[in-house]
């Protein structure tokens, strides 16, 4: 496929794959790892020998977030190492495309972002995790919760800007616009790959 692909932008492609990647697999880490370690320490009865000890409710839920938290983190920075280097090599294989000179500090950015729509994600799933009785509820909730929030920006635009959109239902996209965690502004993906250049 990415030989078909225009002279100049084997690298771009090779790019934007690479950074979708990223996040969607760095907030899917995140929504798996919390939903079992919440479920898990209530299933298995646990908590209770947590709770044993001289441990508040606050400190157990805060240190496990603050743990869950630091594992994204870790895994955002390993996956900027990785997607920097690769696309690095693709760079010299390819020879058709110079990079921008301040590419990998725009991947960091981008990697930084996405650790950042990680930690939400976790504080997410912890809240659904606390709520339903199993791991999959919550982990089924958090990616819907997940999937809407990526999508709310577009849709508000597209309706906002529409003349056949009745009031009610623009006043409907405007509420959950605001209401709705909006995972879309972590995604950097275009400027990162496109240089800030608009894409026709």
């Amino acid at each position: 496929y990415l030989s078909e692909v225009s002279s100049g932008d084997t690298t771009k492609v090779a790019m934007d794959f690479i950074l979708t990647f990223q996040f969607f697999l760095t907030v899917i880490f995140a929504i798996l790892l919390t939903a079992g370690s919440f479920s898990e320490d209530i299933r298995h009865k646990a908590i209770y020998l947590i709770y044993s000890k001289p441990v508040t409710r606050k400190g157990y839920i805060l240190g496990k977030l603050a743990g869950l938290c630091s594992a994204v983190a870790v895994l955002s920075f390993l996956f900027y190492l990785i997607n920097t280097t690769a696309v690095l090599i693709i760079n010299v294989l390819a020879r058709l495309y110079t990079p921008h000179i301040v590419l990998t500090e725009r991947m960091f950015l981008f990697s930084l972002l996405c650790a950042l729509a990680g930690v939400l994600a976790v504080a997410l799933t912890a809240v659904f995790s606390l709520l339903h009785s199993t791991a999959l509820l919550a982990m089924v909730s958090s990616f819907l919760l997940f999937l809407a929030g990526l999508e709310v920006a577009p849709v508000k635009e597209l309706v906002v800007a529409s003349k056949l959109a009745s009031p009610f239902n623009k006043l409907a996209v405007k509420v959950a616009y605001y209401i709705l965690p909006n995972f879309s502004f972590f995604n950097l993906k275009v400027p990162v790959v496109h240089h800030f250049v608009p894409v026709p």
